[in-house]
């Protein structure tokens, strides 16, 4: 699978990766030597496909302007950076537990019988 590269130019500013799990990465955004933050965000991956015959291997992708404020998060501080990335890691930890399969129960499942509401006779008014 390609990685996510560790340089990255986008609309104008430079975007340096300097901290990355399985799950998050961490890019610093700067330009002409002024850091304007940082960039955290949960990990993308892309599975193979093919457009118009041509095979694409599998890859990690950078967010996109969509992505932030959902996956994709820019911070002033390399502390609340860190703040994300704890939180980052634990959903998709809980993603996974969840992802589990469901062990087959060996009792059949019961039915409850159904209530039925009694019927009224008559004009209620």
């Amino acid at each position: 699978m390609e990685r996510l590269p560790i340089n990255v130019k986008k609309y104008g500013f430079n975007h340096t990766q300097i901290w990355r799990n399985n799950f998050a990465a961490i890019y610093e955004k700067w330009d002409k030597s002024k850091t304007h933050g940082y960039e955290v965000f949960e990990i993308k991956k892309k599975p193979q496909h093919k457009i118009f015959d041509k095979a694409y291997p599998p890859k990690e992708i950078y967010p996109s302007s969509e992505n932030f404020g959902t996956f994709a998060w820019f911070v002033p501080t390399i502390e609340r950076a860190n703040d994300y990335v704890i939180e980052i890691t634990k959903r998709v930890n809980e993603r996974k537990e969840k992802a589990k399969p469901i062990p087959e129960k060996t009792e059949p499942i019961k039915r409850v019988p159904k209530r039925r509401a009694k019927r009224r006779r008559g004009w209620i008014g």
